[in-house]
């Protein structure tokens, strides 16, 4: 069983998605105590190491709602992401639903 504590500090959740595709958007679901990511990186398979595709702060503080940041899409496909969060900087769990990796094959 995983476990997790409330404001933990800086966090990582790698994603895997089933196809390879050009990112154009991610749509991440922050349903409690939104507010938390301060980072999205996506895995160049080419050259073995994660490229920051968004750095910034998070829009969605306050509010569940869905977070898509902008991002100019890269020049590689990848089926890999990378959300890094702060959860001190919301007080109380940061609960993600999903996330969504919109591209193109």
């Amino acid at each position: 069983m995983v476990t997790s504590h409330a404001d933990s500090g800086v966090v990582t959740l790698d994603l895997t998605y089933d196809h390879l595709v050009t990112p154009h958007a991610v749509e991440i679901y922050e349903t409690f105590n939104p507010g938390a990511v301060t980072l999205l990186e996506a895995y160049d398979p080419a050259v073995g190491s994660w490229v920051t595709l968004w750095q910034g702060a998070d829009t969605t503080a306050g509010e569940s709602g869905v977070f898509s940041p902008f991002f100019s899409p890269p020049a590689f496909k990848t089926n890999s992401l990378r959300l890094t969060l702060d959860t001190s900087a919301v007080p109380g769990f940061n609960d993600i639903d999903a996330v969504g990796l919109i591209g193109r094959p």
